[in-house]
């Protein structure tokens, strides 16, 4: 599973699922090196995609608080 992070794409997933795969994504960019993050693009897509998907949990996560719903959180 990859997910774009664009509102569209986003939409398609629970929070839960978001939430997951910015943990997955994130544990696979510390693992390798950074030459290797170069190569594979995942350097970009650390910088510009992580923030935009963490943005949108985030305003899922304060929705859910707003509404007193019980939300997932990152482990």
């Amino acid at each position: 599973m990859f997910i774009k992070a664009t509102k569209k794409e986003m939409a398609k997933y629970t929070l839960q699922e978001l939430i997951d795969f910015a943990e997955k994504m994130h544990a696979k960019a510390e693992a390798i090196t950074p030459r290797l993050q170069r190569t594979t693009g995942m350097d970009k897509w650390y910088r510009n995609s992580l923030p935009v998907l963490c943005g949108e949990i985030q305003k899922r996560q304060l929705a859910a608080k707003d509404k007193g719903e019980a939300y997932p959180v990152f482990s």
